[in-house]
């Protein structure tokens, strides 16, 4: 029996997408209060995966075992954390080496996260640091005036320049996205401190994406945030 390459492709892209659904069901076991937290269902979490994975191939991370650790760390850091400028020494020091063996950069990336969310979370959780969040959701307030020490994040894990790289990308991430009001502007910014750039594109955020832009008054988006972070709990 012969195959074309047409055939090759399709049947390629069926075992991809059979994997990255596994896959999203193992998320789904093993972090099962996170996901019902967020309140997805196994097809984001499956989009998540094959984000991903899309960024595995990029890196040339190619081994299932070593994409399900990129999965993972991408449920700490966000979806689309290869773009975040926090992370940018971290990445290009691991994942970006690409003349070393993938199992050896995925380790180098590993140790970095762990670091970092040591450094970052202090042990506290989602409920504790997104409340801490919608008390600072306030219209006279300035931006970064409020959102400092939203997260505790060592300098040397992230130098001014870093950050401001990171804080000036959120702002323009929210006026694309028609985010007006100092309220919405704040809100974005910092849940991008806490779920990573771009999480308006991470499909496990939907749910904080709908409140943050679709909801009628600051008072509301607030309350309903509120809401969502306490299920974190």
């Amino acid at each position: 029996m012969k195959f074309s390459q047409q055939q090759f492709i399709a049947l390629e892209a069926q075992a991809a997408a059979g994997w990255d659904r596994e896959t999203a069901k193992e998320l789904q076991a093993l972090y099962s209060h996170y996901m019902a937290a967020l309140g997805v269902a196994l097809d984001d979490i499956t989009a998540f995966v094959r984000t991903v994975r899309d960024y595995a191939q990029a890196y040339h991370i190619t081994s299932k075992r070593e994409v399900f650790k990129l999965a993972v760390i991408g449920v700490s850091l966000g979806a689309h954390f290869p773009h975040d400028p926090r992370f940018e020494h971290g990445v290009a020091s691991s994942l970006g080496r690409t003349g070393i063996p993938q199992n050896r950069r995925l380790v180098l990336l590993s140790d970095f996260v762990e670091t970092w969310l040591g450094a970052t979370w202090t042990g506290e959780g989602l409920d504790v640091v997104g409340a801490r969040l919608v008390a600072r959701i306030d219209s006279s307030l300035p931006l970064e005036a409020a959102l400092r020490g939203l997260v505790a994040q060592s300098p040397s894990l992230a130098p001014r320049a870093r950050r401001k790289a990171f804080l000036d990308a959120c702002l323009v991430h929210a006026d694309g996205y028609g985010l007006r009001t100092p309220e919405r502007r704040l809100a974005y910014v910092g849940a991008a401190l806490i779920h990573g750039i771009y999480w308006f594109d991470d499909p496990l955020m939907g749910g904080l994406r709908r409140i943050v832009a679709e909801t009628e008054t600051p008072d509301l988006m607030r309350d309903q945030m509120a809401e969502f972070y306490a299920g974190f709990a």
